[in-house]
């Protein structure tokens, strides 16, 4: 074999080598060609009092109707609503996002693919599908179905839907990722009759994901009843590339 052939041999080892040493994996073996994780600070976009008649934004009254229904302040109920904070860093969030071939991304253990992306957002959904969850009739329990922007039976027509591809929105900023989350609990005071007399009822219900990755329903207010009220606690999460 001639000096010619041994050195087209040899920077052609070296080539596929650098290939190898290029290429990265994760976990799942997915070949993976952008990789993320969530930052460690959460920006509190807003943190607010939602009614029939308006939104409340005076800390004063977001911190009193805080200490009336969740007064240990050191519950892990209470301690994800950051009160009179723009950023907080005590998260109990640890999202990783690769993003892989054929505009299919690893959004955690979850296989999804990219449905829409424009220059503002990207939305991600799971290839498969999943049963759609079953909602409550209790006044509470309706009140905290309205927060979400996006639902599981949004993409359905008719609504009579069982399995739904669940979606992630990822919110880009200056060519820069990041999650939208959301974190809120619903209240909600009426009467019932209990052994035929009048009692004030009051129920709560918190949201069921930490965090919730979803938007402000823009109708929320004009949808909710007299008798509800909602605190609603809105943020970005930034995915920090490794």
């Amino acid at each position: 074999m001639n000096t010619k052939a041994l050195f087209s041999l040899f920077s052609l080892a070296v080539l596929c080598f650098a290939c190898s040493k290029d290429k990265q994996t994760n976990p799942y073996g997915d070949d993976v060609k952008d990789s993320y994780q969530s930052g460690t600070t959460l920006e509190i976009e807003e943190l607010a009092l939602y009614t029939k008649t308006g939104i409340v934004h005076d800390p004063g009254t977001i911190k009193q109707f805080l200490d009336i229904h969740l007064p240990d302040t050191q519950s892990s109920l209470r301690k994800h609503f950051y009160w009179n904070q723009t950023t907080a860093a005590d998260l109990d969030i640890a999202i990783a996002v690769d993003f892989l071939a054929d505009n299919k991304v690893r959004f955690n253990t979850k296989l999804t693919r990219i449905v829409s992306k424009t220059d503002t957002s990207m939305v991600l959904e799971d290839i498969d599908a999943t049963d759609v969850p079953q909602t409550g009739t209790a006044p509470c329990d309706v009140a905290h179905e309205k927060v979400a922007k996006i639902k599981p039976l949004g993409n359905c027509p008719g609504g009579n839907c069982t399995t739904y591809h669940k979606t992630y929105p990822i919110m880009i900023r200056d060519g820069k990722y990041y999650l939208p989350t959301l974190y809120f609990m619903a209240i909600n005071t009426h009467i019932e009759y209990v052994f035929g007399m009048p009692a004030t009822i009051t129920c709560f219900k918190l949201s069921q994901d930490y965090p919730m990755l979803n938007f402000v329903n823009p109708e929320l207010s004009a949808s909710m009843t007299a008798n509800d009220t909602i605190l609603v606690q809105r943020a970005r999460l930034a995915l920090e590339k490794r």
